[in-house]
């Protein structure tokens, strides 16, 4: 068994980003032989990968390829322009059909005020009421405005106790994350 602390240690200067270009080569080298031990074969997959990549060409047709790729998008991006005046051309009508409609709502109001004919004030019945009537009437005034300040009282009293437990709430989710942190 060999010895491959030279290799761990240019593994250690690759993932770094120290090593030469001559220690590079080395690791390269390495990975690309037939026989690697088992604690660096998960590394191989990533020396190979970067071989492949730098062996790779460009093929003789690329510019031409690349030159027609970029002709297309440039008749897109006309394409779409056009579309986009298109759009701005309806939204103009849109906003257009928009206050005209609003023009007819107004022109509609204005007509049924000025054609509808004015109809007089009617007059609420009045109600008579015997001294008897009118005592009574004030009773239950004054028991109604009594149950309103109770049901009032009782409201205000369950929301202040509301308003204490959710404090604690508040206050437990506080000390809860204090402990997180």
């Amino acid at each position: 068994m060999k010895n491959y602390q030279h290799i761990t240690q240019l593994l250690d200067k690759y993932w770094e980003g120290e090593t030469t270009l001559a220690e590079d080569k080395t690791l390269q080298t390495f990975f690309a032989s037939e026989t690697i031990p088992v604690e660096f074969q998960a590394f191989q997959s990533i020396f190979q990968a970067k071989n492949d990549i730098q062996t790779q060409t460009l093929s003789d047709d690329f510019d031409i390829n690349l030159l027609a790729i970029l002709e297309n998008k440039k008749e897109e991006k006309e394409e779409t322009k056009i579309i986009q005046l298109q759009n701005k051309q309806a939204a103009e009508l849109q906003k257009w059909r928009w206050m005209a409609g609003i023009a007819a709502s107004v022109a509609l109001i204005l007509a049924v005020y000025i054609v509808m004919p004015k109809t007089e004030t009617v007059e609420i019945a009045k109600i008579e009421l015997t001294e008897e009537e009118h005592e009574k009437a004030l009773v239950a005034y004054e028991q109604t405005k009594m149950a309103l300040m109770f049901v009032s009282a009782t409201m205000n009293h369950g929301t202040q106790t509301a308003a204490k437990s959710l404090n604690k709430v508040k206050n437990l989710k506080e000390v809860i994350e204090g402990m997180e942190n």
